[in-house]
């Protein structure tokens, strides 16, 4: 549903951000993480997979680079790791207020009904 919200969403991170926490930043339009932020899909070290998460992590990342970091379970840092798989990613030093109010003024400059009228992906990155 977020992914037909009608106004841009934006993901602040400043911490741990794993399983169902990554699969909602990866389902906003916009990312800002700080050094301290982190992420991680830890849960086949439980024996069970990211189902509920899965179609928004391949929308924003390559569904091989997913199932890498599904295999994986370790935590890996904004600041080294992100930007290379999350086209929409800005990391930040310091506080992640700084990033986030620079990427909601960019964001605000987005007609506001232009965002419906934009095709949203879909699982598998399909046009929804």
């Amino acid at each position: 549903m977020m992914h037909q919200a009608p106004k841009p969403l934006l993901a602040a991170v400043d911490g741990r951000s794993i399983g169902g926490g990554m699969g909602l930043a990866c389902a906003c339009d916009w990312v800002v993480a700080t050094e301290r932020a982190t992420f991680a899909l830890p849960e086949l070290l439980w024996g069970l997979m990211p189902a509920i998460i899965w179609p928004v992590l391949t929308d924003r990342m390559a569904p091989h680079v997913v199932r890498h970091w599904t295999l994986c379970a370790h935590s890996r840092s904004a600041l080294e790791d992100m930007r290379p798989a999350w086209s929409t990613f800005s990391s930040q030093t310091g506080s992640s207020i700084a990033g986030s109010n620079r990427a909601t003024r960019t964001l605000r400059r987005v007609a506001p009904d232009a965002l419906s009228r934009l095709p949203r992906m879909g699982a598998r990155g399909a046009a929804a």
